[in-house]
């Protein structure tokens, strides 16, 4: 804000220095998340030290579009603060309910029930999504995983996106959100909102370490690899 009461008055440019209020105003609250109260204070500071100086370059008409727009500027702060609060709220519920087993069987539930899905596969692409704890993952590398290394992708690539409609769609019925995220050509999870006993062992939960008894995703030939790392782990603790 100090750089519209600088443009305003050292620089002499009126209308660069509203310009420059307006568009910081827009464009903090676009890009930060902060608390409305100093926001609203900075707005309230800025508008008493450029009040004279628009009475005088803008008349009272200029002056009452100027406390408009920061009125709306500060509504909206009030509306994305709000928002991002009950974001946060479904966020930690949804990692209350959502849980992934990775020791044994590889097994996804939600709300105390298993999650199960049209295809297969899906539940293995999951699980290799969830293995790989939040790297995104693209097109080819799913496919050499799911079907091998001799996999062709313009063969399998309509396979796997069969996959990924039913993974969208299961979970679409279930509530579940902002978990399994699509990009150009990329797949990943988001692991902050799961509970996984293999996340938890990586974090060094002592539960979670023993309840690891050599078994990871026992269904899926590509997670053998990872059990040896897991073994060497489990004997560090």
């Amino acid at each position: 804000m100090g750089t519209s009461i600088f443009n305003f008055y050292l620089l002499g440019q009126p209308f660069n220095g509203v310009l420059s209020f307006c568009m910081t105003g827009i464009i903090s609250l676009s890009a930060f998340s902060f608390s409305p109260i100093p926001f609203l204070i900075g707005i309230l500071i800025t508008m008493a030290a450029m009040t004279p100086g628009i009475l005088q370059n803008f008349g009272l008409t200029g002056l009452l579009d100027t406390i408009t727009l920061s009125f709306l500027i500060f509504y909206f702060s009030l509306y994305k603060k709000h928002a991002e609060k009950k974001y946060l709220i479904m966020l930690r519920k949804q990692k209350s309910i959502l849980e992934a087993r990775t020791f044994g069987n590889f097994t996804l539930f939600f709300d105390s029930h298993v999650v199960k899905f049209s295809r297969t596969k899906s539940l293995e692409l999951l699980g290799y999504l969830i293995y790989k704890n939040g790297s995104s993952v693209n097109t080819k590398e799913l496919i050499t995983v799911l079907w091998g290394d001799h996999a062709d992708s313009s063969r399998y690539g309509n396979n796997l996106r069969n996959l990924i409609i039913d993974i969208k769609k299961t979970f679409s019925e279930l509530g579940i959100q902002t978990f399994f995220i699509t990009e150009y050509n990329n797949f990943r999870i988001n692991p902050e909102v799961i509970k996984c006993d293999y996340y938890d062992f990586l974090d060094g939960d002592k539960k979670a370490i023993n309840r690891f008894a050599g078994e990871f995703m026992n269904q899926f030939s590509w997670a053998e690899n990872e059990i040896s790392f897991l073994e060497k782990k489990a004997l560090k603790k």
